[in-house]
């Protein structure tokens, strides 16, 4: 009797699995997912890997800045026209 109940448990529980995984993959009821729905998720998806993409772009973009900010700006020395500088040296 034993075995007949352990056999009948076993039907069960792949039954229950089959189930399941009918309901993970097809959704309530057996039901496809229709093209609405999988639009829906492409264009969601591209937006997503859209907005990956820009903020990649940025923070190299910011990276990339980052180092010319950090360096000081020379001064750049006062221009002299010789000119001039040879006539103060004469007097």
């Amino acid at each position: 009797m034993s075995r007949h109940e352990d056999q009948a448990l076993l039907e069960a529980v792949s039954t229950h699995r089959q189930r399941l995984r009918g309901a993970f993959v097809g959704g309530r009821a057996g039901i496809g997912r229709g093209a609405a729905t999988l639009t829906g998720r492409l264009i969601g998806s591209l937006v997503i890997a859209a907005v990956a993409c820009a903020v990649c772009v940025g923070v190299s973009f910011v990276l990339s800045v980052l180092p010319t900010l950090k360096q000081p700006k020379a001064v750049p020395a006062p221009v002299v026209p010789t000119a001039v500088h040879e006539k103060a040296q004469s007097q």
